[in-house]
């Protein structure tokens, strides 16, 4: 957690630690676009220009403009 964020598109995202529980921020042009609790989330990705979060050994596409899990 606290890496580098990743590129999605023209957007970026990272996890994070925020009060003990591991939450997903997108950005855009340095502001933030939307933000999810994810806890317990290991990892994102990026494929083919989407975004993914695997949490509990689940991967779910992320909507980077809502960060709703799909």
């Amino acid at each position: 957690m606290g890496d580098s964020p990743i590129p999605v598109g023209d957007a970026f995202a990272r996890l994070e630690d925020i009060d003990g529980r591991t939450h997903l921020a997108v950005s855009r042009d340095g502001a933030e676009v939307c933000s999810a609790d994810v806890d317990g989330a290991s990892r994102i990705e990026e494929a083919d220009g989407d975004l993914t979060v695997t949490v509990a050994g689940r991967t779910s596409k992320v909507d980077v403009e809502t960060c709703e899990l799909t």
